[in-house]
């Protein structure tokens, strides 16, 4: 009988031990591995001396087991922001042994709707933050120019109250001098940040000619030149050729934005792209029903173009966008200007109509002193596309050689 009773204990020992390691072993499986933000404060713009209110700030816990649960943390788990300086300031919340950042602006420049915006950027300062309050930076006709070219000649971040509130209706020329209708670029210009503005402007059509309120802005909405290290996050734009138009870019960080009845691409980068990011932006509705030429050659019309100058390493990736409805022919069709109508005409209509489907795509990547693309390092992973004629035209025109191997092409 002891026998049974000491077998029955050892019994009973080993299964609470089993059990407790199972609870043990169960709760790792499910704990937390990162943090993410699901909305950052409603106030992220400060003037210089504001205290920081963090309130609408929501983090969420990323568990083992792929859910996730808000965290609950307090005013000493995030880091001490000094804004007795203007600059963009980096916000740490720290907790559980993990942490995570966003960034806050001090503005030491805050300008209004009815500001003579190329005075004050005229006169700001390297380094300086530029504060669009909310309001409509719009012409009041046609004559008003206090909001095309307006130029961007030093690094300086430049912030609006979100893009529903902060309007604007003209375009930046960004590292270069406007000069008697005439651009000279700024050698090794570096450093322009956008955040939280809509860009957004009307066009009309006359003889299905498209007709400019101001024909700076079939430059874009932002023309850069050799720009390095631009950014432009959290922007919309709308009705304009193109939304960022550049001929170098170095550095070019796009995210979160939305192009939306652009008339050309979204984006273009003519000459030479290399260690850029395109992420989580949406193009919609992009060259419907046009007809361009860029010279005597049918103009590609897409949300995005990247040109490529040398063969090798170029570091770019553009991931987890969504393209909708680009290069789409659901109407009459429409001509850029009065040009594209004039070479379009000694087209047959057949002709016509092919050129236009042949030249529509969501991406652009091409060679653009080379023979043919030659690039490493492109990523184009998880975007979604729909209602795209192409996803991609790949080479240079005549050349359709492309070096494969050196590009990762994963669909949404």
């Amino acid at each position: 009988m002891k026998f049974y009773k000491k077998i029955v204990t050892k019994i009973f020992l080993i299964s609470t031990i089993i059990l407790g390691c199972v609870s043990v072993f169960g709760g790792c499986a499910v704990q937390s591995c990162g943090y993410k933000i699901k909305s950052l404060p409603n106030k992220i713009i400060y003037q210089i001396g504001e205290k920081p209110n963090f309130d609408g700030l929501k983090i969420q816990a990323i568990n083992t087991n792929g859910n996730y649960q808000n965290l609950r943390f307090d005013a000493e788990d995030i880091n001490s922001v000094d804004t007795s300086s203007a600059g963009v300031k980096k916000v740490i919340v720290k907790k559980g042994g993990f942490e995570i950042s966003f960034d806050i602006y001090v503005a030491n420049i805050v300008a209004n709707d009815s500001d003579n915006l190329k005075k004050i950027f005229a006169e700001a300062n390297a380094g300086d933050v530029v504060y669009l309050r909310k309001g409509n930076y719009i012409p009041k006709n046609a004559k008003d120019t206090n909001f095309a070219d307006v130029e961007i000649s030093k690094p300086l971040t430049i912030v609006g109250d979100g893009n529903t509130k902060t309007n604007f209706g003209g375009n930046f020329i960004v590292g270069a001098k406007v000069q008697q209708g005439s651009y000279k670029k700024i050698d090794n210009f570096d450093g322009v940040k956008f955040i939280g503005i809509n860009f957004l402007t009307n066009t009309s059509t006359k003889n299905n000619v498209v007709q400019w309120g101001n024909s700076t802005y079939q430059n874009g909405a932002i023309r850069c030149f050799d720009t390095q290290n631009l950014s432009v996050i959290n922007c919309n734009f709308c009705g304009y050729a193109f939304g960022i138009l550049g001929d170098n870019a170095n550095g070019l960080v796009v995210k979160n934005c939305r192009f939306k009845n652009i008339l050309k691409n979204g984006i273009k980068i003519s000459t030479s792209t290399k260690n850029s990011t395109i992420v989580q932006n949406q193009f919609l509705d992009i060259a419907t029903n046009i007809v361009a030429f860029d010279g005597d050659e049918p103009a590609r019309l897409c949300a995005i173009y990247l040109g490529f100058a040398n063969a090798g390493q170029c570091g770019v990736a553009v991931c987890k966008n969504i393209f909708v409805r680009i290069g789409i022919a659901n109407g009459d069709l429409v001509y850029f200007d009065d040009e594209s109508k004039n070479k379009a005409n000694a087209y047959t209509s057949t002709l016509q109509q092919m050129a236009y489907l042949k030249n529509s795509s969501a991406l652009v990547l091409v060679s653009t002193s080379l023979n043919d693309l030659r690039i490493d390092g492109l990523i184009l992973a998880s975007n979604t596309y729909s209602g795209c004629l192409q996803t991609a035209y790949m080479g240079k025109t005549g050349k359709t050689t492309i070096n494969t191997a050196g590009i990762t092409f994963i669909a949404g």
